[in-house]
């Protein structure tokens, strides 16, 4: 079983007015596959999702998602970092 190769440029996120997206192949002794960098300049609304009763904003003005897609692997990591994370 192989999951299908993903982008996480969003291009449909309705609530995302300005944006950067860069990819790369990376190839080394560690890791082969894709890495993405999204970050978000501009949104309608923060995207808000519960766990573990609490509430926990994940899209916001500034924040950046680092994408790893293992090339030949069943799995992808998302790292997500806010704007307060660069002050």
């Amino acid at each position: 079983m192989s999951i299908k190769r993903k982008f996480g440029n969003y291009k449909g996120g309705d609530r995302i007015l300005e944006k950067q997206y860069a990819q790369e192949f990376i190839k080394t002794e560690e890791f082969t596959g894709y890495v993405s960098l999204f970050h978000t300049i501009k949104i309608i609304e923060p995207l808000r999702k519960r766990y573990n009763q609490k509430e926990v904003c994940i899209l916001g003005n500034g924040y950046m998602w680092l994408h790893q897609y293992p090339l030949h692997k069943n799995h992808a990591i998302t790292t997500m970092f806010n704007k307060g994370c660069f002050v």
